[in-house]
Formats: structure tokens, C-alpha cells, sequence
């Protein structure tokens, strides 16, 4: 398991990778690691899902890739909200959101029948010009109870649903909450998993993670190291340069 969070720091460090890159891997293997033990069978998968660059990617320095399914709290960023206000308030910075990833389950009706295990997104969108974050259809900033979702289109496909459907969504398949699709999002990078994506606030109150205001890692365009490490000292800070 440590070598092979060295290797995925390395690989994070890439010019030609995105910070993203580390995220879809390791949920990848999370998914894994969950479909087996639930008997759903899901394929390995390694590939990114994102493409877009970011400058920097501020991580636990104790996370590792089954943090999608552990919610341990000793591998999160805590106090998410009001760093990233401290962060954009820096006139280098262009732009930073928290990301929440965390393995849901979803259906196209209310029941909890056949629920299928979707990756689950949390961001406060519009915060950075980076997909999903910058997903068109959401209401922008972080407000409680808006109930949008952006869904990819193998999400689309999986559950049957378009723009305007609704959708359940939830941490199990006892608890799923309803969410109003607003786009249907057709990019190649998300292409290779189903993906529900949340307002940060939203995720963080089905997954348990509000009470610490908990997200996985912080994603910024511009500013420095130095200044992230001065927000976050325990932390690593992964650069695309």
C-alpha cells in the first residue's frame, strides 16, 4: 500500500498528468475494492477522468486510495470551507474548490430497487474554472439543499435519466435522498465511470463528513506552495511543475 501511494504522488508530480489523475485512480481502486466485497462485480479501472489542469492539489499526507470507502476522518482535510475563503482571498490565486469523493449508490426511483454504486463528487461550484466544478447548471457557491446533481453519461445511460429527471442518491441503498439532474455532462474524461456530482455541503451531509467540514483534498489554480503549506502545514501540496 505505501509504494503504491509513493508511486501515485510521483505520478501527481507529471507535468503531463493532472492532479485529477490521482483522484480517479484512486477511486478506481476504491470501487474495486467495494464491488468486490459487495458482489457486484465491478472492473478494475485505472484510467483518468479528468483532463483539465490545475496548479496545485492539496492532500492528507496520510490518505491513500481506499479513503472513498474508509471515511476515516484521520486522512481528510478538515475545515474545508473556510480555508478555501482564505486561499481565494490571496490575489495569485485564480480559483480553488475542496473535492468529496466518496462511493454512493443511486437509482432512477425512490425505492431503493436496484441501486446502482456511482461515484460520488462533492464541489463548490464555480469556485474554479476546472470540470466538474465548473459544471454549467448549478446553482453557484455552496448553499444547503439545493437537491442539483451533474451526472455523466455513463451515469445517464446506467440509470435511464436526461436533463431534468430525478434521481436518489445516498451513502447506502436505505438512504437515498432525491436530486434534480441539471446536465448531463458529455466529456471524454468521464466517459470510463458513472459519476453523480454534488454541491461539497450536500455530499458532505449523506456521507457523514459535514461535522468537520471534511473534504478529500483542495484543488487551486495559482498561487504558491509556500502560501498552501501556510494554510495547511501537516499537509502535502502536489504541483503540476
Amino acid at each position: 500500500m505505501y509504494s503504491t501511494k509513493i508511486a501515485l504522488l510521483n505520478l501527481g508530480r507529471r507535468r503531463s498528468r493532472t492532479a485529477f489523475t490521482l483522484l480517479a485512480i484512486a477511486v478506481a481502486i476504491a470501487m474495486t475494492v467495494l464491488m468486490t466485497s459487495a458482489g457486484l462485480g465491478l472492473k478494475e479501472g485505472s484510467s483518468a477522468m479528468y483532463a483539465q489542469e490545475v496548479d496545485y492539489w492539496i492532500v492528507p499526507s496520510g490518505s491513500g486510495v481506499t479513503d472513498p470507502i474508509t471515511n476515516s476522518e484521520q486522512t481528510m482535510l478538515g475545515r474545508v470551507h473556510q480555508s478555501v475563503e482564505r486561499i481565494i482571498e490571496n490575489p495569485d490565486v485564480n480559483g480553488a474548490s475542496p473535492v468529496l469523493n466518496r462511493v454512493l449508490y443511486a437509482s432512477d426511483c425512490g425505492d431503493g430497487e436496484g441501486p446502482k454504486a456511482i461515484i460520488g463528487i462533492g464541489v463548490i461550484p464555480g469556485s474554479i474554472d476546472v470540470p466538474p466544478v465548473s459544471s454549467e447548471g448549478f446553482t453557484p457557491g455552496d448553499p444547503d439543499d439545493t437537491h442539483e446533481a451533474v451526472v455523466n453519461e455513463k451515469t445517464a445511460r446506467l440509470l435511464g435519466v436526461h436533463t431534468g429527471d430525478v434521481i436518489y442518491a445516498g451513502e447506502s441503498q436505505t438512504s437515498l435522498q432525491p436530486f434534480t439532474i441539471v446536465n448531463v455532462v458529455a466529456m471524454p474524461e468521464y466517459s470510463l465511470s458513472p459519476v453523480i456530482v454534488l454541491h461539497l455541503s450536500e455530499l458532505q451531509n449523506i456521507t457523514g463528513n459535514r461535522e468537520g467540514d471534511r473534504a478529500n483534498q483542495i484543488i487551486v489554480s495559482g498561487g504558491t506552495r509556500d502560501f498552501l503549506k501556510s494554510i495547511y502545514p501537516d499537509a502535502i501540496v502536489l504541483s503540476n511543475t
